[in-house]
């Protein structure tokens, strides 16, 4: 069900020192009750990103399995359609700088139909240290994540739904978390069904190029990751 983008070794974007990983596979079953497979990317390398995006990545996995199992485990006895859990991954980008990474999972525990989520996980260096990274460290003014949206972001989206549905979409506000990972030459965001519209229309994805959002972004990590 989960297509894993990238596994074996990786030497992205003509890295001097390429960036090594391997898939990581956890999974388990219980016949006629529930079955589960997550995988995630292992980076191999001695730099703080690379060491920090292998324990989020870890952490990640290890609650969503977690939360899985504690719902496969409610009753007793088999199912007509046993429960179902499968997590896949994509990287975007892998430098010793800056690790960008989409997890995505399907799942299935017995509702009307199933469920899919993405997460975008992101370490890059900011003010000196190792960390996980949300949309507006990206940004040169922290502050300035609400006019982002609103002038970048939110237009995108209104543009993307309304060819898909002939509507228009709630403000974005910036009090909320948004999902997205980047590459040398795109900063892309994903909302999960919901986040946008009904079920029905599916996840929506808005990309764009660092050449039209140069402005708003911080030089410093812009140059981790973009193609020189």
């Amino acid at each position: 069900m989960m297509l894993i983008s990238v596994i074996g070794t990786a030497c992205l974007l003509g890295q001097a020192k390429p960036v090594m990983m391997m898939p990581g596979i956890v999974s388990g079953r219980e016949p006629g009750r529930y079955e589960y497979k997550a995988t995630i990317p292992v980076f191999s390398g001695d730099s703080a990103v690379l060491k920090l995006a292998n324990k989020e990545l870890d952490q990640r996995r290890a609650g969503l399995v977690k939360d899985f199992l504690l719902v496969a485990n409610e009753d007793d006895g088999e199912r007509t359609v046993p429960y179902s859990f499968e997590m896949g991954y994509t990287v975007s980008l892998a430098r010793q700088e800056f690790v960008s990474v989409l997890l995505s999972h399907y799942e299935h525990t017995g509702g009307a139909h199933p469920n899919s989520y993405s997460h975008g996980v992101n370490i890059g260096v900011k003010d000196g240290t190792a960390r996980l990274l949300e949309l507006d460290d990206l940004l040169k003014d922290r502050k300035q994540k609400q006019a982002f949206l609103d002038q970048v972001v939110w237009p995108k989206v209104n543009e993307v739904r309304y060819q898909r549905v002939n509507l228009k979409t709630d403000r974005l506000m910036a009090e909320k978390s948004y999902s997205f990972v980047v590459s040398s030459k795109n900063l892309t965001i994903i909302f999960d069904r919901y986040e946008i519209g009904a079920y029905v229309e599916g996840e929506y994805v808005v990309k764009f190029a660092w050449l039209d959002i140069e402005k708003w972004v911080d030089a410093a990590i812009l140059r981790d990751f973009r193609e020189s």
